[in-house]
């Protein structure tokens, strides 16, 4: 399913993200049998790590989206001659397995900024984390195939569809009820008139999905914290699909930057 531009593309992250890496292994002094092993030392060592990992993470990512687009500049829907049905078919399924990669990676990406926000936290350093906060909700949540998260608690499912335009570097996997009737929907008309206040943008927005998108990816803009926990609540109840790699990525990069900074 084809997506509209979501506006940031993740190759224009990655170069900035590999750099702060080697800017934050550069900081760290040559380790010998003098040196004196601090507090911060250690964090930005599992830090590097772990941003190490995630950018192999985003680059399989990218990877994937680039070649589902030469995919999709290559094959012909209309009429096309018996010779070349056989590899317009192999395409095809070519396009399932990078899908299924790409879910696959997304789902990783999750655990691992999840990790790398926990990282941030224990390490003690006053920096800000709401969006990495924000995101890493999602691992907690969401995929349920994570230690200690209850299974069917919240009985989400991702096999409801992924949107996707490799072109702009855009993917989102959607999470949705197993169980989907209207009654989980009841509230967000509420949620949505008292947040409007705090996003504007809500009210010009009929769709409900977007609506609940939106909450989503906004939450942090909403001053009234009962009213933040309350849309927290409602939307891993009713689902919703994933940020797109371009937001982790920017997030993932500031974070660093803020905590090199410190």
């Amino acid at each position: 399913m084809k997506g509209k531009n979501r506006g940031i593309k993740l190759s224009e992250v990655l170069p900035n993200l590999k750099k702060e890496i080697e800017k934050a292994g550069k900081s760290i002094r040559p380790i010998n049998q003098n040196s004196r092993w601090s507090k911060k030392r250690a964090y930005t060592l599992l830090l590097l790590e772990n941003y190490i990992e995630v950018l192999l993470i985003f680059k399989r990512i990218l990877d994937s989206l680039n070649e589902l687009a030469d995919i999709k500049s290559r094959v012909k829907f209309d009429e096309i001659p018996e010779d070349e049905r056989a590899e317009r078919e192999a395409l095809m399924m070519r396009t399932f397995d990078l899908l299924a990669f790409l879910r696959l990676d997304i789902k990783a990406l999750y655990i691992w900024t999840a990790q790398i926000t926990d990282i941030f936290k224990d390490s003690g350093v006053k920096i800000d984390l709401e969006e990495l906060n924000r995101i890493s909700l999602f691992r907690h949540k969401l995929i349920t195939h994570v230690h200690e998260t209850p299974f069917f608690k919240s009985s989400l499912t991702t096999k409801s569809g992924t949107t996707y335009n490799p072109k702009e570097e855009f993917i989102e996997d959607m999470y949705l009820p197993f169980d989907f009737r209207n009654s989980r929907f009841v509230g967000l008309q509420t949620l949505v008139r008292k947040a409007t206040s705090f996003i504007p943008e809500l009210g010009q927005e009929k769709n409900r999905f977007e609506r609940i998108k939106i909450l989503y990816r906004q939450v942090n803009k909403i001053a009234d914290n009962e009213l933040k926990r309350n849309v927290k609540k409602f939307i891993f109840k009713v689902g919703l699909p994933t940020d797109s790699p371009g937001i982790i990525a920017v997030a993932l990069l500031q974070a660093l930057k803020n905590y090199r900074r410190s």
